[in-house]
């Protein structure tokens, strides 16, 4: 948790103990957090005063390597400095001196060849000021965890670290804005045998595919892996009870062939009756009347009509354009050419 907590100036502290910890020990506790560039607020120093000895050992032996690994300290990247007296070493060689230690260096000959001992440096005269850490509250990991599910955007390698660390509890899938992430988050639920549900059928595609190690995205065309029962049939369960069922079919209908081949839904008929009759559409090639495939029809044709069935459906328009973009991204500007055909900007 603290490696989630800290990088957002907060930390989680020991409860109090008796006897609390020696004031030497506490202050070699506080030196240590200063030498990797952090400082502790008033009321965490407090908290921290109240710790027992034994209590403050084991919470400094988990932070530590926290701090290490935020700051590069783990990497020891002293051992492979050379010019250990930089830039005052280099500026004193001549250009023979220095192209000889890069030719050494090239060689793979041992560093100890071309580097000095390190001179003592005069302290710094600006010191940067240290990240103050405040105290974590019970709800700071819920705090942290709906921003993480609320950002706009594809979560970044420590983002979905901090959000595996914190999902450890059922998630409201709808809550994750979005799509990719909210895929990304069903299967690490799913591996974690924590139930996930999502309430399209094409989200239901990209789940499959992300369980297959291909692309959310949908981006590129994907080979979907053999599903075991288990998995046939809750996927089978998902598309059953997904919104707009057709409607996703029909626009992507070669990706859910795949997807349906896959699934056999004609081994469950009378459990999946939406999912068998969808399958049916894609093979014999009917036509799927409704809003999405109405709206993608007329944007085709390129026909003004289209803003009049849009309009049936305002609730869809402002929020999102479900036809042409995720249900949760923002809506795009809808404009008419100057020949008065309708133009999605998305």
């Amino acid at each position: 948790m603290q490696r989630v907590l800290i990088p957002r100036d907060l930390i989680a502290l020991p409860a109090a103990g008796t006897p609390v910890a020696a004031v030497a020990s506490l202050a070699t506790v506080t030196a240590n957090i200063a030498y990797y560039g952090f400082a502790l607020s008033a009321r965490a120093y407090t908290v921290l005063g109240e710790t027992g000895e034994d209590e403050l050992r084991d919470w400094w032996a988990g932070v530590e390597p926290v701090l290490a690994a935020l700051t590069g300290d783990d990497k020891r990247m002293a051992d492979f400095v050379v010019y250990k007296n930089f830039p005052a070493e280099v500026l004193a060689m001549d250009e023979a001196g220095y192209w000889i230690r890069q030719i050494l260096m090239y060689w793979g000959l041992p560093n100890d060849l071309v580097t000095e001992e390190p001179a003592e440096r005069s302290p710094l005269a600006d010191l940067p000021a240290p990240r103050v850490l405040h105290p974590a509250d019970d709800d700071a990991p819920a705090r942290i965890l709906d921003g993480l599910l609320a950002l706009p955007a594809r979560w970044t390698d420590a983002q979905f670290a901090d959000v595996a660390a914190l999902a450890a509890a059922p998630v409201d899938l709808a809550a994750v804005s979005f799509v990719e992430n909210r895929i990304r988050l069903a299967v690490l639920l799913l591996e974690q045998g924590v139930a996930a549900r999502v309430a399209t059928a094409t989200d239901v595609l990209r789940l499959a595919v992300s369980l297959s190690g291909g692309d959310p995205g949908l981006r590129t065309p994907q080979r979907l892996r053999r599903f075991t029962r288990a998995e046939r049939r809750y996927l089978l369960g998902l598309l059953e009870g997904a919104t707009h069922l057709l409607e996703d079919v029909a626009r992507r209908r070669e990706q859910f062939k795949r997807l349906l081949f896959a699934l056999h839904p004609g081994d469950y008929r009378a459990t999946f009756p939406r999912v068998v009759a969808a399958y049916d559409v894609l093979y014999t090639g009917a036509p799927v009347r409704g809003f999405a495939a109405d709206v993608e029809r007329l944007l085709a044709e390129r026909d003004p009509a289209v803003f009049d069935r849009l309009a049936e459906r305002p609730a869809n328009t402002p929020g999102g354009c479900t036809t042409c973009c995720s249900p949760s991204a923002p809506h795009p500007a809808w404009n008419r050419s100057p020949g008065g055909s309708p133009r999605c900007n998305c």
